[in-house]
């Protein structure tokens, strides 16, 4: 499985889970079911709209990883070399895949094989455990991936930072460490991605996108016969008459103008265009969205400032307020607003949690799982999505056809569903 086969299904993450938290509205026109359940949080286990992926993960993503991985161990017929880098991203792209799940559904089956007959019948596992193989396969990624990024020789190094490499194993791996609270590990493999700058550092907002930017850890290059650069350049533009219930269902909330002001330079990644009265926004990260124009954009997955972002957290966690607010600062002088200078933990989490909704929004479901991870899910989005808004919602359901065929996830679905 190579990593550009997740732009065939995860990528709409961006959209999806931005349509879940407060990112996204769907256009009073559209009567989709697909776009209003994500935005209602009334997806039901039923419904196939909310098994996209799940059933993506699982039958496609993990199946081909665990297959993989059998067939390259201890594989005399290919070389070493290209062996430990074909293995580095299957043992990636599991870890990527398991996070993703465990964060959308809470417990999931922790498959690890392709033999069927095992998997038909493997019940949830506890979050915890599942971390625990995720952090194992990232450290397994780790050793066996090119600290340089490869062509698809899978030895010949490339300026294209599409083939994963050590560094995005240990940003995956920073990120993980956060969201378990281990602040310590978390700031280490962070520091070690940030401190190589012979490989990363920040860039201007104009470029971050940019096929080989010095910012991006990892992206994804489009495979489709329609469009070649970024699939989001296309998914997210709005054409001058604003939604339709066809082609563009959602645009940005409002309230974007509440947390990226005019005078702040990611303003650039904000257009909007007024129907009548009615003014919609929408995101423009990536600007090329012209069918078969040159390509100059990939899907940005994994970048910088989500490091520099994590590493402020964890160091304030740390109580190392001085260097957290050196790394926040980091990304907010680059926007081109006023440093923090102080606060109290609780106010610098919330600057941070602030920072990451204004450098992060409408990327791989970021202010989804931030609200979640936080605690603060039902305070923020309760008023947003009004009274049938229920803690329940923080979870999608399994999909009642996997639970129908598999005797191990009986009686196992999600609360409220």
């Amino acid at each position: 499985m190579s990593s550009q086969g997740m732009n065939n299904g995860l990528t709409s993450l961006s959209q999806f889970a931005g349509l879940s938290a407060d990112e996204f509205k769907v256009a009073d026109n559209v009567s989709d079911q697909l776009y209003t359940s994500y935005y209602t949080n009334s997806l039901t286990s039923t419904n196939t709209t909310g098994n996209d992926f799940w059933m993506n993960i699982y039958s496609s993503y993990l199946f081909i990883v665990n297959s993989s991985i059998e067939g390259l161990t201890d594989n005399a017929l290919v070389s070493e070399a290209v062996r430990n880098q074909l293995l580095g991203e299957c043992f990636f792209l599991r870890a990527f895949s398991y996070f993703y799940l465990v964060n959308l559904y809470g417990d999931v089956p922790l498959v690890l094989s392709s033999d069927y007959k095992k998997n038909s019948n493997i019940g949830r596992s506890p979050k915890a455990k599942v971390y625990d193989q995720i952090v194992t396969d990232l450290k397994n990624a780790e050793t066996l991936l090119n600290t340089n990024y490869v062509d698809n020789s899978k030895v010949t190094s490339t300026s294209k930072r599409v083939v994963p490499n050590k560094a995005a194993a240990k940003a995956l791996l920073s990120r993980v460490y956060l969201y378990g609270k281990d602040w310590g590990n978390a700031e280490n493999k962070a520091s070690e991605v940030i401190e190589d700058k012979g490989l990363y550092d920040t860039v201007p907002v104009h470029a971050v996108f940019l096929v080989d930017s010095k910012e991006v850890i990892w992206q994804i290059q489009s495979v489709s016969d329609i469009y070649t650069n970024a699939a989001e350049a296309y998914l997210f533009k709005l054409p001058p008459t604003g939604p339709d219930p066809y082609s563009y269902r959602v645009y940005l909330s409002e309230n974007i103008n509440q947390y990226i002001s005019y005078d702040d330079k990611r303003r650039s990644w904000v257009d909007s265009v007024m129907v009548g009265s009615l003014v919609y926004y929408f995101p423009v990260k990536y600007k090329n969205n012209e069918s078969f124009s040159p390509v100059t954009e990939y899907s940005v997955v994994m970048r910088l400032a989500e490091l520099y972002l994590i590493r402020s957290e964890a160091r304030t966690h740390l109580n190392k307020t001085i260097e957290a607010l050196s790394d926040l600062n980091v990304i907010r002088q680059r926007a081109g607003v006023a440093s923090i200078q102080s606060g109290s933990q609780d106010q610098i989490l919330n600057k941070i949690l602030q920072e990451r909704r204004s450098e992060l929004f409408t990327e791989w479901g970021h202010r989804w799982l931030d609200l979640k991870r936080t605690g603060k899910a039902t305070a923020i989005l309760q008023p947003v999505k009004g009274a049938s808004w229920t803690i329940n919602d923080e979870l999608y359901p399994i999909p009642q056809a996997d639970i129908n065929i598999n005797l191990g996830l009986r009686g196992q679905q999600n609360p409220g569903y």
